[in-house]
């Protein structure tokens, strides 16, 4: 049994992975670096970023989750439901 690919190239378990990465590493990586450049000049990262980035990382992985849900083609297709 063959591993499906999806128009990446890459396979289909690895697509949600590749969806993350390709969408959101640009803004993670400010904040990476944010974080990085409080704990190099302060010794410490600022309560936010301990509030904040958990919340950042399981809205980009609920996001995901719903444009990979199967349920969701038919609506974007504009067919009905059953």
């Amino acid at each position: 049994m063959g591993t499906a690919t999806s128009a990446f190239g890459v396979p289909q378990r690895w697509d949600r992975a590749f969806f993350l990465a390709q969408i959101y590493l640009g803004g993670d990586a400010i904040v990476l670096a944010a974080v990085l450049y409080d704990s190099v000049t302060r010794s410490s990262v600022h309560p936010v970023y301990l509030a904040a980035v958990p919340w950042i990382l399981s809205v980009q992985a609920l996001t995901s989750w719903i444009y990979h849900a199967p349920g969701w083609l038919p609506i974007a297709r504009g067919t009905p439901v059953a």
